[in-house]
């Protein structure tokens, strides 16, 4: 979490007396303003450093508004229990992006293991589509074995002498993610440090204009 109390300290000296009062409502929209900020650059950075991110990915960024009773504001990638996630909602988009941000392992949660594309088409935000392994594997030339000693799902191209394999996708045990591949949480701090005294004096402005 990234704090903005001695900003707001600073920003305090300069008050009016007469408008102290009106500091934990300022401040709340302040934080506010400052975290859709971030939100909007964190969305924007996301096509310019990964491979065509999916509009779920991309929508998945949310904030958590502040009130003046309680001066927090965040944003992040919403999961089961951040943000909303949309009725039916397959693997929540915090649980793939903490990997991106952090790195880590992941490991398979079936005996199958993690389908790594190898020849397979990709759809347009470069993976694979839901339902790519069972419409394969119903195709008369495709399926799925261990061959070599590799698992995955093989297709079987040409006739005859010509006659060959080909593997579209592994099957992994755990694929491992290197530390900063989407830098987060420097894009927020970025943000932040850019907009959060300019959203402050406005919200200062509009609240001591309505008096």
């Amino acid at each position: 979490m990234l704090s903005v109390s001695s900003d707001v300290k600073k920003l305090s000296r300069s008050l009016d007396q007469k408008f102290k009062r009106q500091i934990p409502f300022i401040t709340s929209v302040a934080l506010n303003s400052t975290a859709f900020d971030a939100r909007q650059a964190v969305q924007k950075s996301l096509p310019q450093i990964l491979d065509r991110p999916s509009t779920y990915t991309v929508k998945s960024v949310q904030v958590l508004k502040s009130s003046k009773r309680k001066l927090v504001s965040a944003v992040g990638f919403a999961s089961r229990t951040f943000g909303k996630l949309p009725r039916n909602a397959g693997i929540a988009p915090a649980e793939y992006m903490k990997r991106l941000i952090a790195g880590g392992v992941r490991k398979k949660k079936t005996t199958r293991g993690i389908p790594v594309p190898v020849n397979a088409r990709l759809n347009k935000f470069g993976n694979l589509s839901r339902n790519y392994l069972k419409n394969k594997v119903e195709a008369s030339r495709s399926f799925i074995a261990t061959i070599k000693g590799t698992e995955g799902l093989w297709e079987t191209r040409g006739r005859g002498k010509n006659k060959s394999l080909r593997l579209l996708v592994s099957f992994k045990d755990r694929t491992t993610y290197p530390k900063g591949i989407f830098p987060f949480k420097s894009i927020v701090k970025k943000s932040i440090k850019k907009t959060f005294q300019k959203n402050f004096k406005t919200a200062y402005s509009k609240a001591t204009k309505r008096k």
